[in-house]
């Protein structure tokens, strides 16, 4: 009789529990050394490393938004994550350290934020850019990082204030209704949009390219 191996088992790098609610997004950053994580109704991004082979828990960044965060996160650069508030504000985390800087595990950085006309649901991130999409409308808009309308915030309260920004880079309305899911592939400058109507939109920088 011929001898059955076994499946190869996945070794476990890692154990960890982030709180008592669910995991509710992650993302490597494009070099792979860092995952962030978010939890659903709570407003913390941990953070993961993974240099060497090993993988070990950083710390958090408390982002300043009196709502949870919207459950897709991404990242624009190895130092730069992008994340959503329910809010309505986008917020871009700049200078993400790599290593530990100190014993507490709350991590401080540079937040800025941006208010997108029609409010936030998804996002996709693109290296110069972010896309997002809110409840308010169809529209998929388009914000370039580092523009005008992004404002430096550390609390709440300033993050609240924050003028919705009308000044979109470009702005798509290809759904009939709703759309709740967006991806981005920022190596072929590709954003796929996904709607209620149950309808895929690829894009291709400025103009469609595909419908399915």
């Amino acid at each position: 009789h011929a001898l059955e191996t076994p499946p190869p088992r996945l070794r476990s790098k890692l154990n960890e529990r982030f709180g008592k609610t669910a995991i509710a997004s992650l993302a490597w950053n494009p070099n792979g050394t860092l995952l962030a994580l978010t939890l659903e109704a709570s407003t913390e991004v941990w953070l993961v490393t993974f240099e060497g082979g090993t993988l070990a828990v950083l710390g958090y960044i408390e982002v300043p938004s009196d709502k949870p965060l919207v459950s897709t996160i991404g990242w624009a650069s190895d130092k730069n994550l992008i994340v959503g508030s329910t809010a309505g504000c986008v917020f871009s985390l700049l200078d993400i350290p790599t290593t530990l800087l100190s014993e507490t595990l709350q991590i401080a950085v540079t937040i800025k934020a941006l208010r997108p006309s029609g409010g936030v649901e998804a996002l996709a991130v693109f290296p110069d850019r972010v896309a997002c999409t809110g409840a308010a409308d169809r529209q998929v808009r388009s914000y370039k990082l580092g523009a005008s309308g992004w404002v430096t915030v550390s609390d709440p309260a300033g993050a609240a204030a924050v003028a919705e920004c009308k000044d979109a880079a470009s702005s798509y309305t290809d759904h009939s209704r709703r759309v709740g899911a967006l991806a981005s592939h920022a190596g072929a400058r590709l954003l796929a949009s996904g709607a209620q109507d149950g309808c895929v939109f690829l894009r291709a920088g400025d103009n469609s390219e595909k419908a399915v």
